[in-house]
């Protein structure tokens, strides 16, 4: 795919998750994406690995930080080197992101597995929403990435150092050589 392909603005993806309803099926649908978004998680970190046997994201991995009250904090467990990192993300600011994984997570206790299914089922929930990307559910890591070293997601710029870090990016140069072309496509519309 070409950069342009896999390019999707943030507000055409807010309103395309956004129309997905809140109701049975279609709400663990719509939590799995956001989730997967939300949290720049690779899709192995949310549900059970396909090469691993690590369990999915359990709700008390979806945390209410007290000095952060207008943040929800998604952990995740690296799944390359099984280390933990803390993705925040605004309730206020991106409340159609947050309000479908906290009523989704409500139905379950602190300990279960809000995803207890395969990366398949993931791949073709993505592939249902979004037909044009095909099963590339990799591709909500990217657009969340972009969104933040943006501004469009925040209202300003993450660095990328941070994006890297809550991303699980190990090495910084791996994030810059794939969002380079985008990041540059941002900063030539804005001037």
């Amino acid at each position: 795919m070409e950069a342009e392909e896999i390019r999707i603005e943030y507000e055409k993806l807010k309103n395309r998750l956004s129309e997905i309803p809140e109701t049975g099926k279609f709400l663990r649908e719509k939590a799995l994406l956001c989730t997967v978004y939300g949290a720049m998680a690779r899709i192995g970190e949310v549900v059970r690995g396909r090469c691993t046997d690590s369990p999915s994201i359990k709700r008390s991995q979806i945390t209410f930080p007290k000095n952060y009250p207008q943040h929800i904090v998604i952990m995740i467990k690296t799944e390359k080197v099984g280390l933990w990192r803390r993705v925040p993300v605004n309730k206020i600011k991106e409340t159609w992101l947050v309000r479908p994984i906290l009523l989704y997570s409500a139905q379950f206790t602190t300990e279960e597995e809000l995803f207890p299914y395969t990366t398949r089922w993931a791949e073709k929930v993505f592939q249902r929403h979004f037909p044009e990307y095909n099963q590339h559910i990799h591709l909500l890591r990217k657009w969340r990435a972009t969104h933040l070293l943006s501004g469009e997601a925040t209202g300003k710029p993450v660095p990328i150092d941070i994006v890297a870090r809550m991303g699980g990016w190990t090495k910084l140069d791996t994030l810059a050589k794939v969002y380079a072309l985008l990041t540059v496509e941002d900063y030539i519309k804005s001037i």
